[in-house]
């Protein structure tokens, strides 16, 4: 019984994949806007049928890789302490960051672009946020007179990073993602001005 049940697992999983991969291909042709669920389907060589089986719709589709990318996002951005930068530079962790985004371009401009209600860029930076106050509070003695400082400060440069990010990814990440860590450390150190 349980073999059985795993390899049905395996089965959906495969299923599931084989829908976002030809989402995937289908964006490099057209807007997400114009794929209609039929094409998703024909480029899976699946039945629509199948695809109604896990998804109501193909923003739901897009939404499911949306949620795989959050938490593969956290699970990077764990695998970096940012106390340990912090203390010396904060431009190797903006590098790791930016370097996933890079690396998921193709999906992440689909989500930037298709993100009318700005709740992806709110996911993201709600993530951030965390991200950083927890590495200041292990390492920074915050004024008693400025209790909210930490948050405020988190807030302010999850949200200004997040929106650089966006940017990036929609123009075709112009420049590479270690000329864009040291733009954004050169602005945060003030080193942009003579």
């Amino acid at each position: 019984m349980k073999t059985h049940h795993n390899k049905n697992k395996l089965r959906v999983q495969k299923t599931k994949k084989q829908l976002e991969e030809a989402l995937g291909l289908l964006l490099e042709e057209k807007s997400f806007e114009d794929i209609r669920v039929i094409d998703i389907c024909e480029k899976a060589n699946m039945h629509r049928s199948t695809f109604y089986t896990y998804y109501n719709d193909k923003y739901e589709l897009l939404k499911s890789k949306l949620d795989e990318y959050e938490s593969k996002f956290l699970e990077y951005l764990n695998k970096y302490k940012i106390e340990d930068k912090l203390k010396d530079s904060h431009i190797d962790i903006m590098i790791k960051i930016l370097q996933y985004f890079y690396h998921n371009r193709k999906y992440l401009k689909i989500i930037f672009e298709n993100n009318k209600d700005g709740s992806i860029i709110h996911i993201l930076q709600k993530y951030l946020e965390a991200y950083v106050i927890a590495g200041i509070k292990d390492i920074k003695q915050v004024r008693t007179d400025r209790p909210y400082a930490v948050e405020i400060m988190a807030s302010f440069y999850s949200g200004a990073f997040i929106s650089v990010i966006g940017e990036w990814i929609l123009k075709d990440c112009y420049i590479s993602a270690e000329e864009l860590a040291e733009y954004i450390s050169d602005i945060i150190m003030q080193r942009v001005f003579l």
